[in-house]
């Protein structure tokens, strides 16, 4: 077989002449390069390797490629990055596990599978190459590794590449039992979690069972419990729309006469659901109880009265709150929409309106996965406690594929406790675009978009002159009043945003819930819905930067201060078309934002996965960030608390250069003209724009920036103000 070109054998072995061969020594590197590349993609996949193999990871992370041995120096590594001399540094520490009993790595290094130490003989040692010289050779006796032994090993990588990525470790067991509501939204349950659950319901045969009511439900819990083994993490359930249905008084078949008995009464409802729910708690899983549904009016047969669902819904509450089992309010839900999801004349849901109760069940489900959720608003934790926290959050990972796959974990938590998991359908933007004002080097149009069916996101597009493509950049506002209408209206906003439409890009000022546009018809920024609302509005926004405008959709960037900032990192974060982020005065890892439109949703804890400000503008890594900070806020430690953190995440794609601080110890909280002077350069390098000059700019008032201004109507289809928004 023929030497590889460029490739030499310089040592003589004397444990076979076969094993030393440069082709299989080459051919072993590749070997353990792809089982190297399997245990990685594992973890990336956020698989579960098993504490033997989490072993043998965990040795070859410790061991860099072409070690030897302690004793064997390779004058190769000296250069090293920083990371690597901190892995080389722990080279000897031993790794304990279940499983793999003090190993260690080095001349001496024992290889555990089973409980069993493995004493590797000299002809199995990891060979070393150098490639400079076009040279292989053996270091301190040690020969190769033969072919045939390689093959196992490179069975054993590919399997963990394809096995462990693709099935993600604790799945959660659910079981979802109710009537034929339920089975209407089981299937479409399962498929919004497939990647986090397993979700099953009683069956019989090939056909999915209805529970009915409590009477059923008392007679066959114990079989529905036994389903797949039992042992459920979660159990979704509802009943009480068999239970208040009427039945003939003998014969106890379905009856259309309203005088006939429930098929049990409110007293017998009571007695049976108490004891299914003491009988589930019992499990240990955890419950989630959801309120029947409406009936409609227009006699629905079998008879059902309009008003039981509520009474029923009143008895059920009272136990589950007895009980410290939370409700998913379907009957809520459902109501204020009733027409539009409910088939004439009938309790059953159209495709649509079960497509609709299936998300609000997943994702109540999703949140008794994870675990109770806590809200962390302000100043939630101390300065010294926040920085414990940033201790805690390093120590939860150390390589990128651990990064990565914290993050993955953190974007749904996000969109979790936001409620927009899975997100909302994108439907038709509908721009309204007024007439454009044109300016010295850039123009000004007051646009609106349908951000869901009837709820209107509105602000100001500044565009630069002449043809595009241009970057683009979204500008959330802060909670800035004054005079002049706050928000989009001020003048240190129009200043920076007309600004960087001279510097050649496309800046899209949109309005927060109850300001601007949205606050003169009526909706209140304190809505309990304003984060998910404000979230889904910036996505909305960007997407009508790059489908309405002449934008480049690589060149994204978003910037806004306060309130804007968290708006900025959150958008960041869930949306990597966002390229560019820069939040001012707002990133800290003790001060989780004062609004409800901040802070107002379970993002940052549960009972699981905890995380704050700062990490969450880590998660943008490693798309350019620059924090704009101050000493006169809570941003007055981020160069030496929160900055070290999003420098090590950034670290691990070899791109710290890409986080970047400037830090204003003498000033407040404003985005004020030294800290635009300091982002305009920012947005320079990495958008490719122009020179930043503020001269000659145009502020208009707030009459000339509505959108929905004198003789310019809202459309007639938009939502009431502070409707309660379902997606």
């Amino acid at each position: 077989m023929r030497t590889p070109k460029g490739v030499e054998p310089v040592d003589e072995h004397p444990h076979g002449a076969q094993d030393r061969r440069p082709e299989h020594r080459v051919r072993h590197e590749v070997l353990v390069q792809i089982f190297d590349l399997g245990l990685e993609r594992g973890l990336e996949g956020g698989g579960d390797l098993g504490p033997g193999l989490r072993a043998v990871h965990a040795a070859r992370v410790l061991q860099p490629a072409g070690h030897a041995g302690p004793d064997h120096h390779d004058e190769e590594n000296d250069s090293d990055s920083e990371v690597d001399h901190h892995e080389h540094a722990e080279r000897q520490e031993p790794l304990r596990g279940p499983q793999t009993d003090d190993v260690h790595v080095g001349r001496q290094r024992r290889r555990i599978f089973g409980g069993k130490r493995v004493h590797p003989p000299h002809d199995e040692m990891r060979p070393r190459f150098r490639q400079p010289k076009g040279r292989v050779r053996t270091s301190g006796g040690h020969g190769t590794m033969p072919v045939m032994r390689t093959a196992p090993l490179c069975m054993v990588g590919i399997l963990i590449c394809g096995l462990a990525a693709a099935q993600p470790p604790a799945m959660a067991r659910v079981l979802i039992l109710g009537d034929s509501i339920s089975i209407g939204y089981t299937n479409t349950v399962r498929s919004l979690l497939t990647d986090e659950a397993r979700v099953f319901r009683p069956m019989k045969g090939r056909s999915a069972e209805n529970c009915a009511g409590t009477n059923n439900g008392v007679a066959q819990l114990d079989r529905w419990l036994q389903i797949d083994g039992g042992k459920f993490d979660v159990i979704h359930l509802n009943f009480g729309l068999h239970d208040l249905k009427h039945v003939h008084p003998e014969t106890k078949q379905n009856s259309n006469h309203p005088e006939h008995p429930h098929q049990a009464s409110p007293e017998r409802y009571e007695k049976q659901l108490r004891a299914i729910v003491a009988r589930l708690k019992a499990t240990g899983a955890r419950l989630i109880y959801a309120t029947t549904t409406p009936v409609p009016g227009g006699g629905v047969r079998p008879h059902r009265n309009v008003d039981d669902p509520g009474r029923y819904n009143a008895i059920a509450e009272r136990i589950m709150k007895d009980h410290g089992v939370p409700i998913n309010d379907l009957y809520a839900f459902a109501m204020p929409r009733l027409e539009q999801i409910q088939r004439p004349v009938n309790v059953h849901f159209s495709e649509e309106g079960s497509r609709l109760l299936a998300q609000q069940v997943a994702n109540a489900v999703r949140r008794a996965i994870n675990g109770k959720p806590q809200l962390c608003q302000g100043s939630w934790q101390s300065e010294a406690d926040a920085v414990k926290q940033i201790g805690r959050l390093a120590g939860s990972w150390r390589t990128r594929a651990e990064w990565v796959a914290r993050a993955a974990r953190l974007k749904k938590q996000i969109l979790v406790g936001a409620g927009l998991s899975p997100l909302p359908t994108r439907t038709p933007l509908n721009a309204i675009v007024r007439k454009e004002r044109r300016h010295d080097g850039y123009s000004v149009a007051n646009v609106a978009i349908e951000a869901f069916p009837g709820y209107f996101v509105t602000g100001s597009v500044y565009r630069p002159a002449g043809a595009g493509p241009f970057a683009g950049v979204l500008s959330p506002h802060g909670h800035y009043r004054g005079k002049d209408g706050g928000g989009r209206f001020r003048r240190d906003a129009q200043v920076r945003n007309a600004t960087l439409a001279r510097m050649g890009a496309v800046v899209f000022a949109y309005d927060m819930v109850g300001w601007g546009d949205s606050g003169r018809a009526g909706w209140k920024h304190r809505h309990p819905q304003a984060l998910p609302l404000q979230l889904w509005s910036s996505v909305r926004a960007l997407d009508y930067l790059v489908s309405h405008e002449p934008v480049d959709p690589a060149r994204i960037g978003i910037t806004g201060s306060s309130g804007g900032g968290t708006q900025t990192f959150l958008l960041a974060a869930i949306d990597d078309r966002v390229k560019v982020s820069v939040p001012v005065v707002m990133v800290s890892a003790h001060f989780f934002g004062g609004c409800i439109c901040e802070s107002g949703c379970p993002i940052h804890k549960t009972d699981r996965l905890e995380t704050n400000n700062a990490e969450i503008a880590a998660l943008c890594a490693p798309r350019p960030l620059l924090l704009v900070s101050c000493g006169g806020d809570w941003t007055k430690n981020t160069p030496k608390v929160e900055v070290p953190y999003l420098r090590r995440v950034f670290g691990a794609f070899d791109k710290k250069d890409h986080v970047q601080n400037v830090h204003f110890a003498d000033e407040g909280h404003d985005y004020g003209q030294t800290k635009r002077a300091a982002v305009y350069p920012f947005f320079k390098k990495h958008l490719g724009l122009s020179p930043a000059s503020e001269s000659g700019i145009e502020v208009e008032d707030q009459a000339t920036l509505l959108v929905f201004g004198e003789g310019q109507p809202r459309p007639s289809h938009a939502l009431p103000a502070n409707s309660q928004v379902s997606w």
